[in-house]
């Protein structure tokens, strides 16, 4: 029998929001035949088991390391033999319709490689989707934390057409739109669009990955969208707090923003990309210093900010 979709799925330490994921898309799947592959990175609690015991159709690859996120889904993508492919995340719960719209809006739209779609977070709120590539002045207003400063809902309702298509923060969730790249939690991808441009990028470990692919497609012809007429939930408010510093994170998204630079741009490009960042790290080094004294919640995050801000000037120096 012919399969729809081949349904990738990272694991790796979450097997409470992977029981329920795989729940929701067996019971969702239908009418489409979907193949579920499970790639499990290495994951100490009891994830692989619990898969094995109660979802015995699902296609298990156990990895004795953690490979990251593009070299995992490489090795599903690998496996699957769908003509569509879904990268999803274990955090997730597909509605009822999430498949099916999504799949018939591929089918009518021939000339889209890559779609993201509406998605809700644990809370209820709508979560952006679909924005620009890596850039300098993107860079920039991060290290300004202009989305914590910036009124954001007068901005999305005046200047959602424009701003949003730098920001997926500011746009309006419910216009379908052509974007430059949508998030690795849910992307659904045509086969042909991987049999052109090929897998990820397996030089990022993590972050950046999806932007990279997504560069790919667009450079290849293909059209990347945003549709607001399929829905699912990303549980981000339960498996990660957004509001709290990482340095993994840190270092994993800068890091590889510099190496996405030197892949598509010039090194002119890269350059500036490297004085924005450390010019970015010196405010921050300021601000955070000025801050810890009065915003209680930063105050026990102050050494790891420091020790990341230090190790990513020095990346940004050597390379």
């Amino acid at each position: 029998m012919a399969i729809d979709i081949s349904i990738i799925i990272v694991s790796y330490n979450v097997r409470e929001y992977l029981r329920n994921c795989l729940e929701s898309i067996i019971r969702y799947s239908s009418p489409l035949t979907v193949e579920i592959i499970v790639v499990d990175n290495h994951s100490a609690d009891g994830s692989l088991e619990m898969v094995q015991r109660e979802f015995p159709s699902v296609k298990l690859i156990a990895n004795d390391e953690n490979f990251g996120f593009a070299r995992a889904n490489n090795q599903g993508m690998g496996e699957g033999e769908g003509r569509y492919v879904l990268l999803l995340n274990p955090d997730t719960l597909l509605w009822e319709d999430t498949l099916s719209v999504t799949h018939d809006y591929m089918e009518k739209h021939l000339e889209v490689g890559c779609v993201g779609i509406k998605t809700y977070t644990a809370s209820g709120s709508i979560f952006p989707n679909g924005s620009s590539f890596p850039a300098s002045w993107k860079v920039i207003t991060k290290f300004l934390m202009a989305k914590q400063v910036l009124p954001n809902r007068w901005i999305r309702e005046h200047f959602s057409r424009s701003v949003g298509r730098l920001f997926s923060y500011y746009a309006n969730r419910e216009v379908e739109r052509e974007v430059d790249m949508v998030g690795g939690f849910f992307m659904f991808v045509r086969r042909e669009v991987i049999d052109t441009v090929g897998l990820m990028d397996e030089n990022y470990f993590l972050e950046i990955e999806d932007s990279d692919w997504c560069m790919r497609m667009k450079r290849a012809g293909w059209k990347v969208k945003y549709i607001p007429y399929a829905s699912f939930t990303h549980l981000i408010g339960k498996s990660i707090d957004r509001y709290r510093f990482s340095k993994s994170s840190f270092l994993n998204e800068f890091t590889n923003t510099m190496r996405f630079y030197r892949k598509f741009y010039k090194s002119v490009d890269l350059l500036g990309l490297k004085i924005t960042i450390l010019a970015g790290i010196l405010f921050q080094v300021f601000f955070t210093l000025v801050s810890t004294p009065i915003v209680g919640w930063e105050r026990n995050q102050t050494g790891e900010k420091m020790s990341a801000f230090s190790e990513m000037m020095k990346r940004v120096l050597s390379v």
